[in-house]
C-alpha cells in the first residue's frame, strides 16, 4: 500500500486534482488547488498515476460542504466541494487554457464567464435508474461514476423539487406493480431508467420509462397510477432501448398517457418538446445566452439566416422575428418536424426547416438573393466536420454564431473558419451546468 504526501496544483476536466511528484503526474479525486494531501496509489500507466484521497492536511480557503451526501460518489456534481465563485474561475481558466492548446496561434479576447441564475435546483431534465435496497423496495438511484454500481438518493439537489417528488411518486409506482429493473452485468430485467422534464413555469412535467423490452400494457397502467399520484406530470412516454449499451435513449418512442408533447416557453416563444428532443438543460441561463447571441449578431430584417443543428427550431423561431427569413436545418427528422409544428403554434410564417444532414443541405443550397446571409451553429460536443466547414467557408456568410458545448472542438473549427477568411470576436462563456467542470461558449466570426 503506497502513500505519498502531495500538493494539488489543478484541475483536470474531470475534476481531479492535478499532483506533480517529480515527473510523476497524480490525479485525485476531491482535491483542490493548493491544497495538501495524503493519498493512496490506485493505480499506474504510461501516462499518469490515479490516487485516492485519504486525508487533505491542508485545506483550500474555497472549500465548502457539498449540499449532496452522495456527491462524491455518483459523479454528476464533481464541483459541488467547491465555493461558486471558484467554480467560475476554474471554468474560466480550464476552458482558456483547453482552446490556448488546441489552438495556439490563436490571439482570443475571453471574457468573464456569465454565471448561472440558479446553481441548485436548475436542471430542466435528468436520467434516474433505480435499485433495490435491502428489502427488495426500489429506490431511485445514479450510477456511481466510471462503475456498473448504483447508490440510492433521496434528493437531487440540482433537479427541481417537482422533479425530485415525481421521482419518488414514481420509485412507490413502481413497487406497487413489481416491475423487474434492467441489470447492466446479466442483461435481464426490463426498466433501464426513467427521464424527467420540466417546463419552466413548473406546471407541467414529462415522463419516459426506458425499457430494454416492451410491455406496453403494463406500462400503461403504471403511467395512469402515476398520473394519479402526480397530476402535473402531462405526457408520459415509453421508450425502447433493447441494445446492451449505454445509450440512453432508443428510437421508438411509445406514447402511454396524457398529451404528446410537453409545452414550455423561452423568451416569449412557446415550444413543444418530445422525449427525443435536445433543449439545453438550465432554462434560465439558456435565455441569457440566446439573448447574447441575438445582440452580438445585431440581425436587420435584411439578412436570410441559416441556422444549423437548429433541433426543435428554438434559436430559429427567436431570430425569426428580427430577420427577412431563418432556416433552420437538423438531421433528427423529429426534431424538424416539432419545429414546423412550433412555428405554426408561434404564428411566425418567415421560418422554414429541413430535416437533412447539415453538409447534404450545403450541397444542395444555391443562394441568389441580394440579402445579407447570416449563420448560427450549435453543434454536439464534437463539433463541426471539416467538410461542413469547408462547404460553410464557400458560402461565405457576412456573420456566423457559434455556440459550443466543448472548448476544444470549438477552438478546432475556429482554425479552419480562420484559413477560410474569418476573425473570431472574442469569447464568452457561460456557465450552462453549475456544480460541474462544463461549460458553454458563444464567438461571433465576421467575414473579412
Amino acid at each position: 500500500m503506497e502513500m505519498k504526501i502531495v500538493e494539488c496544483s489543478g484541475l483536470n476536466q474531470m475534476a481531479k486534482g492535478i499532483c506533480l511528484d517529480g515527473k510523476e503526474k497524480i490525479f485525485v479525486e476531491g482535491l483542490l488547488p493548493g491544497e495538501v494531501a495524503k493519498v493512496q496509489i490506485k493505480k499506474r500507466n504510461s501516462k499518469f498515476t490515479e490516487a485516492i484521497l485519504i486525508e487533505i492536511t491542508q485545506k483550500s480557503p474555497h472549500r465548502v460542504d457539498a449540499e449532496c451526501t452522495i456527491a462524491d460518489v455518483c459523479g454528476g456534481c464533481n464541483l459541488q466541494h467547491v465555493s461558486y465563485d471558484e467554480q467560475l474561475k476554474i471554468k474560466q481558466n480550464h476552458a482558456e487554457m483547453m482552446m490556448k492548446i488546441q489552438d495556439r496561434q490563436g490571439e482570443y479576447d475571453f471574457k468573464q464567464i456569465i454565471g448561472s441564475p440558479q446553481r441548485l435546483q436548475y436542471r430542466n431534465k435528468s436520467f434516474i435508474t433505480f435499485s433495490y435496497d435491502a428489502q427488495h423496495k426500489i429506490k431511485p438511484s445514479f450510477y456511481i461514476e466510471n462503475s456498473n454500481d448504483l447508490v440510492p438518493f433521496e434528493t437531487c439537489f440540482v433537479q427541481t423539487d417537482n422533479m425530485n417528488a415525481l421521482t419518488q411518486a414514481v420509485a412507490e409506482t413502481l413497487n406497487y406493480f413489481d416491475v423487474p429493473l434492467y441489470n447492466r452485468k446479466s442483461r435481464e430485467g426490463v426498466l433501464r431508467h426513467i427521464c424527467v422534464r420540466e417546463n419552466k413555469a413548473g406546471d407541467g412535467l414529462m415522463l419516459v420509462f426506458v425499457v430494454a423490452k416492451a410491455e406496453k400494457k403494463t406500462f400503461i397502467q403504471i403511467a395512469k397510477a402515476v398520473q394519479l399520484r402526480f397530476p402535473l406530470v402531462q405526457s408520459i412516454y415509453m421508450n425502447i432501448q433493447s441494445h446492451a449499451s449505454g445509450v440512453l435513449l432508443g428510437k421508438k418512442d411509445v406514447h402511454l398517457a396524457g398529451a404528446e408533447y410537453l409545452v414550455d416557453e423561452v423568451s416569449g416563444v412557446e415550444v413543444n418538446i418530445t422525449p427525443q428532443a435536445f433543449f439545453q438543460v438550465n432554462p434560465k441561463q439558456m435565455e441569457q445566452l440566446y439573448e447574447h447571441v441575438l445582440t452580438k449578431m445585431k440581425l436587420t430584417k435584411d439578412v436570410h439566416l441559416l441556422d444549423f443543428y437548429c433541433g426543435i427550431g428554438t434559436m430559429t423561431l427567436l431570430t425569426a422575428k428580427y430577420v427577412a427569413t431563418a432556416v433552420g436545418i437538423d438531421v433528427v427528422n423529429s426534431a424538424i418536424e416539432m419545429a414546423k409544428l412550433n412555428a405554426i403554434e408561434n404564428g411566425i410564417e418567415n421560418a422554414d426547416f429541413f430535416g437533412e444532414d447539415v453538409e447534404d443541405f450545403l450541397e444542395n443550397f444555391e443562394y441568389t438573393d441580394v440579402k445579407e446571409l447570416a449563420a448560427i451553429i450549435d453543434p454536439p460536443r464534437k463539433g463541426c466536420t471539416p467538410e461542413f466547414l469547408t462547404q460553410l467557408g464557400e458560402l461565405g456568410p457576412k456573420k456566423i454564431a457559434y455556440v459550443s458545448c466543448n472548448p476544444t472542438t470549438l477552438a478546432r473549427d475556429i482554425v479552419q473558419l480562420r484559413a477560410a477568411g474569418y476573425t473570431a470576436g472574442p469569447i464568452q462563456f457561460f456557465d450552462m451546468f453549475p456544480q460541474t467542470m462544463h461549460v458553454e461558449a458563444v464567438v461571433i466570426l465576421e467575414k473579412r
